[in-house]
């Protein structure tokens, strides 16, 4: 929800957005969840070998 306040949200002042981006992040962080890595190391590094070809 918060996300979607700093997105659809109309900020004035520069002072507005940061306060708005601080508390964005205060919420997310007192709820943290730990990344999952979803895809093999493999995958990745034939993707990345695919794009500097």
């Amino acid at each position: 929800m918060t996300r979607k306040r700093i997105r659809r949200g109309s900020f004035h002042l520069l002072v507005d957005l940061q306060a708005a981006i601080k508390r964005y992040l205060a919420e997310h962080n007192a709820d943290p969840k730990s990344f999952v890595w979803t895809v093999t190391p493999a995958a990745i590094i034939g993707k990345l070998d695919a794009c500097s070809v």
